[in-house]
């Protein structure tokens, strides 16, 4: 709940909010087509698919950013884990490394598969609560 009755405030937190919706929707469809490229194995679409992919986490990252369930399987970096072979790097740099470095569109699969069901639409929304922002991810709430 946001602490004020300020309307300049709450219009600005409700502008926000819609912003943020805007955002995941379109890095929903975005993310679907990069990840729908690496699955078919065309390795110029899906490296030309990342960066409007990635663009739109970036522009919610300051909140999405916030809670570790999203955070740490779409965007981790190898600097987190052991090495770049450590199966519990995720998301987009994993595939990132995949793509670049290995040059292998069928090691990604299996990795952009874990990145559309965490972003689907039914798992990775925010939702107006009060003054604050309700992501449910995983079956978990969070409000921030």
């Amino acid at each position: 709940m946001c602490p004020t009755d300020d309307e300049a405030i709450l219009g600005a937190v409700d502008e926000y909010r819609r912003y943020v919706q805007d955002e995941v929707a379109i890095l929903v469809d975005a993310t679907t087509t990069f990840t729908d490229a690496v699955r078919a194995g065309n390795m110029d679409a899906a490296k030309s698919a990342y960066a409007p992919s990635r663009y739109h986490w970036e522009t919610i990252e300051p909140i999405a950013g916030l809670i570790a369930e999203i955070d740490g399987v779409v965007d981790a970096r190898v600097d987190d884990f052991a090495d770049e072979t450590d199966p519990a790097w995720t998301g987009w740099h994993r595939i990132e490394y995949l793509l670049w470095v290995q040059g292998d569109t069928a090691a990604a699969v299996h990795r952009v598969h874990r990145v559309d069901l965490f972003l689907r639409r039914d798992r990775f929304h925010p939702t107006p609560s009060g003054g604050s922002f309700t992501w449910k991810t995983r079956n978990v709430r969070r409000s921030l």
